[in-house]
């Protein structure tokens, strides 16, 4: 009786989120002109229509005469300052100059702050005392240059902490790379670095009350991606925004992982854009090592300074808590230093490149990855069957069936007897225990789903029928209710020597060590083989990554990484949810691909850069458009964002899962929504299968919820986020619609 009133008040609900919520506000239409007045297309959620103003020079950079020329190429020339390494990056083609910093000499600066602004780098330190460790900051004081044929080396030692390192710069192929060697840095025992920014004001652009002197933004790749759009100090917040990419390392940070809906964004890709004058000039900065240690630091103007600056932060060392009993813990500095070497480069792009979607394209060619073939006519679809679930009992738990090996197969013939003739697959709970409970043990199938004929039959149907199928794993978490693992030896553990841990509902789970997880990986690897399993799902390396700081075993994020990838890099086709730089080279595909930003305050629009560097590189799927809020917006989305749909399928109603783990999922069973789900990938591929192997060249807002797509094929593709019908170049777009059509 429970269930089933519950499942009628979750009908209610998920009808109500159907409901799009926009008032019904008339569109006025003078030839090309299209106004809207509602808000909910003017917020952060979205992408702003671009300021047409020619505020396009930063006035406050320019070579003066303490810069000297060093060396140029074909693209860029460049000019230091030898006392301070100030920076000045001259475009040959269009004569706009890039600095690390600023004139200040007539800017309403203190003097630490003039002094921050002209180091090429700024540190803080911890100052060991009797009592603690105090967090100072610190620049340089002395450098040593020698000039080279293409840049410089250089050796630098601050000012207040003596601390010593070397930085090397150098310009090739239009591009500049700066590098920090870790085994350069020299401390002494009172004075331990914490944090370092390069170069932390390159891009920074003056606002005052009433001016923004400069019309463009940063783009940080929050989410989807985001943009911070310079304006007057009057009308923003003055905030301030830190994240790390990546994520947060639970051995420091307590996985705060919960069960409630919202979820975080994070930062997938380590870069930075600034443009200054759409379509003019834009540069973007990237972190090709230490990654890993590194946060995006940005500030709105006025916080601190009257500029907006945004900049890359390395971390080093951190402090953490301690318990000393039950009730009290003590603040410990990180003993020993991460050990990464820094290079960043510097990309300078004009004309119509300079944009995010320039930046993206630009970015994307620079990366590797494994090589995708959409050869099919139809734009692919991810099919995940959730095959059983765990019941929590008083004594033992149930596995719950849900969808059969058999029905995996009839299911799959449905879809393509109804022209679904691109499908990706993926089975969760196809071991033993269920979905969530059998991590990491894989080496039996579920004896209600289908056992060990059932699973080969399905193997075989995907073989026979060109489907990769994807078998869902876990390595990175040891279930309390399951095996394969030593709970005493296998375990990842924080700083403090607490073990890294979490709970799925009422199952508890302990993170496993990353060298662990690779270990159990492998020995998992031979029921694997011996199945035919040759795709693998790792559920979540592509989103999350930490270290492990047992004294007898110490696993940092770049070792984490080495053992992820070789697990993805073990099986013919890998794939995994999330979108982390890091698995870029050794997946096939991703899930669960951001649809937008964190939307914080100091955040002007959102935008698809994420999406837009994997295009055509990696197939990137949604989340499961079952779960998607308001189906109709959504949809729009995943085509304006060019990322492509998953769903989660189940024979029996979702009902059977409030006991679960699962239960969040609210409407899976097929005979309920096949048809909407037909109808949904029809209207999706209806429009992307056009544009599958081209990429996005333009992305122009034509008002505010209206958006135009030009692909590199000429094809164009309009999308009305609207409640009412638009026309533009002649077309006329539905409401809530598109249009796919032939570039002018």
């Amino acid at each position: 009786m429970f269930k089933c009133l519950l499942a009628v008040l979750l009908m209610l609900i998920n009808v109500s989120n159907q409901s799009d919520g926009f008032t019904n506000n008339r569109v006025n239409m003078n030839n090309e002109e299209i106004v809207t007045n509602n808000t909910v297309f003017n917020s952060n959620k979205y992408t702003q229509v671009e300021n047409e103003s020619n505020k396009d020079t930063n006035e406050l950079v320019k070579i003066e005469e303490d810069f000297s020329f060093v060396c140029k190429d074909d693209n860029l020339e460049l000019y230091i300052n030898v006392k301070t390494l100030e920076l000045r990056i001259r475009n040959i083609k269009t004569g706009y100059v890039w600095g690390s910093s600023f004139n200040t000499a007539n800017e309403k600066l203190n003097k630490t702050w003039k002094s921050r602004v002209s180091s090429a780098l700024w540190l803080t330190y911890y100052h060991k005392t009797k009592t603690k460790d105090e967090i100072k900051d610190d620049i340089i004081s002395k450098v040593t240059v020698k000039i080279e044929n293409n840049g410089f080396k250089a050796h630098c030692t601050f000012l207040e902490s003596k601390i010593e390192l070397d930085m090397n710069l150098s310009l090739k192929n239009g591009k500049i790379n700066v590098s920090i060697p870790n085994d350069s840095i020299v401390e002494s025992e009172s004075n331990r670095i914490s944090t370092l920014k390069v170069y932390p004001f390159f891009g920074a652009c003056k606002a005052t009350e009433t001016e923004n002197f400069l019309d463009g933004y940063t783009l940080i790749p929050d989410g989807s991606g985001a943009l911070i759009r310079y304006r007057p100090t009057s009308q923003i917040n003055k905030s301030t925004y830190t994240k790390s990419i990546y994520g947060n390392d639970y051995a420091f940070i307590k996985d705060s992982e919960s069960n409630t809906i919202y979820n975080d964004s994070t930062i997938s890709i380590p870069l930075i854009g600034f443009v200054h004058g759409v379509d003019k000039n834009a540069s973007y900065v990237s972190v090709n090592d230490g990654d890993l240690y590194s946060r995006i630091i940005s500030y709105e103007a006025g916080k601190l300074i009257d500029f907006y600056w945004t900049s890359f932060e390395f971390v080093y060392r951190v402090q953490y808590q301690r318990k000393t009993s039950k009730s009290t813990s003590v603040l410990f500095t990180q003993l020993e230093k991460n050990k990464f070497d820094i290079d960043i480069c510097y990309s300078i792009l004009s004309g119509k490149e300079s944009n995010y979607v320039g930046i993206a394209n630009s970015y994307g060619k620079e990366l590797e990855f494994k090589n995708i073939d959409n050869k099919k006519s139809n734009i692919p679809i991810h099919v995940e069957y959730l095959n059983s679930e765990i019941e929590k009992r008083i004594i033992f738990d149930k596995s719950i069936p849900m969808t059969t090996t058999k029905q995996n197969i009839e299911i799959t013939n449905d879809l393509l007897n109804n022209g679904i003739n691109n499908i990706s697959l993926g089975i969760r709970g196809f071991a033993n225990k269920g979905y969530t409970a059998s991590a990491p043990y894989y080496k039996n199938f579920n004896f209600k789903t289908g056992w060990n004929r059932g699973y080969k039959n399905l193997i075989n149907y995907c073989k026979q029928q060109d489907i990769n199928l994807f078998f869902n794993v876990d390595f990175q978490k040891g279930y309390k209710a399951s095996r394969g693992f030593s709970k005493m030896r296998d375990l990842a553990l924080m700083a403090n020597s607490e073990e890294i841990s979490g709970a799925s509902y009422d199952f508890p789970y302990s993170y496993l060590s990353p060298d662990k997880s690779l270990k159990i990986f492998k020995n998992n690897l031979n029921f694997f083989n011996k199945n035919g399993m040759n795709s693998l799902c790792f559920e979540s390396i592509a989103d999350i990554i930490y270290s492990s700081y047992d004294s007898n075993n110490m696993i940092y994020l770049p070792n984490a990484k080495e053992y992820y990838k070789e697990m993805l890099n073990s099986v013919e086709y890998s794939s995994s949810f999330g979108t982390n730089k890091y698995v870029y080279d050794s997946v096939n595909e991703l899930y669960n691909g951001p649809l937008y930003s964190s939307q914080v305050k100091m955040f002007t629009d959102t935008v698809p850069f994420v999406s837009l560097v994997l295009k055509n590189k990696i197939n990137l799927f949604s989340g499961f458009i079952n779960d998607f809020s308001s189906l109709k917006l959504e949809t729009l989305r995943l085509i304006d964002y060019n990322i492509y749909p998953s769903v989660i399928l189940t024979h029996k109603s979702s009902i059977d899962l409030m006991d679960t783990p699962s239960r969040k999922i609210v409407s899976s069973k097929y005979s309920a929504i096949k048809d909407s789900l037909i109808e949904t990938y029809n209207y999706i591929n209806d429009a992307l299968k056009y544009v599958m192997n081209d990429s996005v060249i333009e992305r122009k807002i034509l008002a505010s919820g209206v958006v135009k797509n030009t692909y590199s094929n000429h094809k164009v593709i309009y999308i009305n986020y609207l409640n009412e019908p638009i026309t533009y170049d002649g077309i006329t777009i539905d409401a809530m619609s598109y249009k796919v059509g032939d570039a002018l």
